[in-house]
């Protein structure tokens, strides 16, 4: 794990075992995932959130201390994005010493 958007339960240089979702992987509500999101300009950004239901839309919520992250809804995933999908569920965490 780079970054910190997910650092209350993955802090930088966690490894994260996942299972994709092409497997046999489900990717329900309280569990979290790998989400890629295409951008227009074509770049692909993979990222660990929790998955949430809310409202009875699909959310993927940051774990941070840091504020800028921010949750938002699968179906809106915000200006210059073009597709939003789940890759894969995190399935384990490991963290170095």
């Amino acid at each position: 794990v780079k970054g910190d958007s997910m650092n209350l339960l993955y802090p930088e240089g966690t490894y994260v075992e996942c299972v994709s979702v092409f497997g046999r992987a489900e990717p329900v509500p309280g569990k979290r995932v790998i989400v890629i999101r295409k951008r227009e300009d074509q770049f692909c950004e993979a990222t660990v959130k929790e998955l949430v239901e809310i409202d009875d839309a699909l959310w993927v919520v940051p774990r941070s201390t840091n504020p800028a992250h921010q949750a938002y809804r699968l179906d809106q995933p915000g200006e210059g994005i073009e597709e939003v999908r789940i890759a894969a569920v995190v399935v384990s965490s490991v963290r170095p010493e």
